[in-house]
């Protein structure tokens, strides 16, 4: 698991082990979600700069998620 997947479910009540009975699948998934509109939040903003930017790849880049 990639360090920030590690951070957002530790704020999802993740114990860093296993996950406990405080841990929140629904603010997980949230927290995901909101991350990826960031990422994508951000290109949009750039966009002059970087037309063949691919919010996709960034993504799965910023998660260290291989596409292959």
């Amino acid at each position: 698991m990639n360090e920030r997947i590690k951070e957002l479910a530790k704020w999802a009540g993740y114990n860093g082990h296993y996950a406990t009975e405080e841990f929140d699948v629904d603010a997980f998934a949230r927290l995901i979600v909101l991350e990826c509109a960031n990422i994508d939040f951000r290109h949009k903003v750039g966009m002059t700069t970087d037309q063949d930017f691919d919010t996709s790849r960034a993504i799965m880049e910023h998660f260290g998620i291989d596409s292959k």
